[in-house]
């Protein structure tokens, strides 16, 4: 954690508390310490300490008798809990781990404690658990220190899978820059170039006229380049032939996809060896477009009834009727949220909860909106 980061800092426990109340809003409150394995008193007392910042998202549970609560704000959750992620508390262990990520080699236990600000002690005893849990990822060598092992591709994405919760690309450089406040010394390593160069590469991949993205791959997208672009610049490292050998093989789609990551990196000034990665990357993310879409307009034609209806009575707009609009949600929602695993519930089940998880109070206004402008048109 970064020396005098005075951020509120929430425990796990407590966002996982919000967020069972959230999805489950039938639930007491035994149900919910049932689900998460703490005495219900801990449950009310870990919701009671946040309130207040709950209330500043104008959310609030009310306590009622026989351990039944009230959820109130709902449709704000979806951004509360958001927010609520970037204040979660940075485990040692994640910051350990995202230490050992930005060294080349070996580094001592007493330098990472100096880093962390902490005692050597807690360091020795959180390392001691670590090598244990990812024993294939760390090698300890006495007299040299620690350093992780695995390859440049998984150091990569283990990067991008520790930092990915604190940032959603609502404002990169702020998010970043509270990141290092808050719980790591990201910007001791990562510098401002690094960011602003990385910004710009999103603006030139959002304007590629070939494929898309969602706002949770750009925000991958833009890790994977902070953490490239310091790589090149701090290390001695060059891609091998085996890390991008096959990963495009060259059809006219992902040509175009060379074309972009070429002028990503570019963009970044990192060598044209990593333009193969950047493709990959690319095709893995990209916001898949469907050529034949009857399988899953089949699949979700009861839950897009079930919207359509939600809308249609609290509207008083029927779109049952339009083939075009009920092909494109029902591809869009079962790739964007069903094939993610978001869609927790049936849509029918707690009056659409699960739907409502990723697609909060503007699903139904986005939908009005662009039927409304093509109307227009």
């Amino acid at each position: 954690m970064a020396k005098g980061a005075s951020a509120l800092k929430l425990i796990r426990r407590q966002i996982a508390a919000i967020q069972c109340i959230y999805e489950h809003p039938q639930w007491g409150l035994k149900d919910v310490s049932a689900h998460l394995g703490v005495a219900a008193q801990t449950v009310k007392s870990d919701v009671l300490q946040i309130a207040p910042l709950m209330e500043k998202h104008h959310v609030r549970i009310d306590w009622l008798p026989g351990g039944q609560m009230r959820l109130l704000g709902q449709e704000n959750m979806n951004y509360m809990l958001k927010a609520f992620r970037t204040m979660q508390e940075f485990s040692l262990e994640k910051q350990a781990l995202l230490l050992l990520l930005l060294q080349e080699d070996f580094i001592v236990l007493q330098d990472m404690a100096d880093t962390l600000f902490v005692s050597k002690s807690l360091m020795e005893k959180v390392m001691g658990a670590a090598l244990k849990k990812y024993e294939e990822e760390l090698e300890s060598v006495r007299h040299h220190g620690i350093r992780v092992v695995t390859t440049q591709m998984e150091r990569r994405n283990h990067f991008v899978e520790i930092i990915m919760p604190y940032v959603h690309g609502v404002d990169f450089a702020k998010e970043i820059h509270a990141f290092h406040t808050n719980h790591f010394p990201l910007l001791n390593y990562i510098n401002k170039q690094d960011v602003d160069r990385a910004i710009e590469s999103v603006r030139v991949i959002r304007s590629a006229e070939h494929f898309s993205f969602t706002d949770e791959s750009i925000t991958q997208l833009f890790l994977q380049m902070l953490y490239i672009q310091y790589v090149h610049r701090a290390w001695a490292f060059v891609p091998p032939d085996t890390f991008t050998a096959g990963i495009v093989e060259g059809t006219a789609e992902e040509q175009q996809y060379l074309a972009v990551a070429q002028e990503v990196c570019t963009c970044l000034a990192v060598p044209q060896e990593e333009v193969r990665y950047f493709g990959y990357l690319f095709l893995i993310l990209r916001k898949q477009a469907m050529s034949d879409t009857d399988y899953y307009l089949a699949a979700m034609h009861d839950t897009m009834m079930e919207i359509l209806d939600v809308i249609r009575e609290r509207m008083a707009v029927d779109f049952r009727g339009d083939d075009v609009l009920l092909r494109g949600l029902s591809v869009h929602i079962y790739t964007t949220v069903v094939r993610k695993n978001h869609l927790r519930t049936a849509f029918w089940e707690n009056d659409g909860q699960g739907i409502r998880q990723s697609y909060p109070i503007g699903l139904e206004m986005a939908i009005v909106a662009d039927r409304a402008v093509a109307l227009a048109k």
